[in-house]
């Protein structure tokens, strides 16, 4: 019977703002209680999900006044938003953007990742000294050219 009467009053909480979580801390339950109420009744849950289309029906309501209050008030973004929303001139134009990629540009890209696999087979290749000071190398360089990224790797094949 309690149990009724709290789903009595969490309808009519919805009903005033459509927010389950407000809802929900004005009556004392925890919030995830309407969802399993709603499994488990179906009348409750056609007017759970009615209360909540009222309350946020109402919501938008009370802020569309607070728009206008505004906009008699001379507030300029009040004003801006509402031309721009209801009326095609002052709709802002959408703009596309399209990458286009030649097939150089496809090529090149794939150079490019061989390239970096190489790198990185190459330096695996080197003994853990030769990592130390190839790091060192590269902070040095980091600090000479003011950047935080690596410089590319060069390995120098000196053999016959």
């Amino acid at each position: 019977m309690i149990e009724e009467e709290v789903k009595k009053k969490l309808i009519e909480e919805l009903r005033k703002e459509g927010n389950v979580f407000i809802a929900c801390a004005k009556v004392g339950i925890d919030r995830t209680t309407p969802y399993r109420w709603e499994k488990e009744d179906k009348r409750f849950k056609k007017l759970f999900r009615e209360a909540i289309l009222l309350g946020r029906e109402s919501t938008c309501e009370i802020a569309e006044h607070s728009l206008m209050i505004a906009i008699k008030n001379g507030n300029l973004g009040a004003i801006k938003y509402l031309l721009s929303h209801n009326s095609g001139r002052y709709k802002r134009k959408s703009r596309k953007v399209v990458i286009t990629y030649s097939h150089e540009n496809l090529r090149l890209e794939e150079e490019r990742k061989k390239f970096e696999q190489e790198k990185r087979e190459y330096w695996n290749l080197l003994s853990e000294k030769e990592r130390i000071e190839a790091e060192a190398i590269f902070e040095k360089e980091r600090e000479r050219i003011g950047k935080n990224q690596p410089p590319d790797i060069m390995i120098k094949d000196d053999s016959p």
